[in-house]
């Protein structure tokens, strides 16, 4: 799940959703499949993005979902290495989504993203072919795109120079890639999942 807004704006059940959703969905999936791990060896492979490399403009409960998810991933690898599971995370960038894709609006409605037509997104089946790859090899980390790669070497290694630049291009993030219009989703079954999941929320925060 993802959203975009500024968070002065940005409804408080965003955060919610997105943290239950990108970040402890996750942790309670890869919790319960530890005792089959243990006996198979296996993987658990975190779907990340280049979001979680650092906190991006308009994009705050989305950034820090996938941040937690991140640093989740690397103490799960530290915990179970003796266990001989592979934890690995695929940092991944721009990607052709599902027409049908939904996110989370500024307001906290549903609204289908539209696709990105002002840079050059990877196809599913590539970034498929790459997630394979990782659990046939067994490696940590992976990050696909020349964007992603461009942006987890400067943030790592030129932090200064990151923050720089997001902050020279911070006008253009947020009208071509964060704030790109999209149509409401008027699917009231959809419309009273949602709102029944942001009472519970709520209750629950009560």
């Amino acid at each position: 799940m993802s959203s975009r807004g500024a968070i002065e704006n940005m409804a408080d059940t965003n955060f919610h959703i997105l943290a239950e959703t990108n970040y402890m969905g996750p942790a309670h999936l890869s919790k319960c499949a530890l005792p089959y791990l243990k006996k198979t060896k296996g993987s658990i492979i975190f779907v990340n993005s280049i979001a979680g490399f650092r906190g991006m403009p308009y994009n705050s409960a989305y950034s820090a979902s996938k941040m937690a998810q991140a640093a989740l991933a690397e103490a799960l690898r530290m915990e179970l290495y003796e266990y001989g599971i592979h934890v690995g995370i695929a940092f991944v960038g721009f990607t052709e989504n599902d027409p049908e894709k939904m996110i989370l609006d500024t307001d906290g409605s549903l609204v289908y993203l539209p696709k990105r037509n002002n840079i050059r997104l990877a196809k599913p089946e590539s970034v498929a072919k790459s997630l394979y790859q990782m659990i046939i090899k067994r490696k940590d980390r992976i990050t696909l795109t020349g964007l992603g790669q461009v942006a987890n070497f400067s943030i790592r290694y030129l932090p200064g120079f990151s923050s720089w630049l997001l902050r020279m291009n911070k006008n253009k993030i947020k009208k071509q890639f964060t704030m790109i219009g999209g149509l409401k989703v008027m699917d009231n079954n959809l419309a009273e999942s949602l709102e029944t999941e942001m009472n519970a929320i709520i209750i629950e925060d009560v």
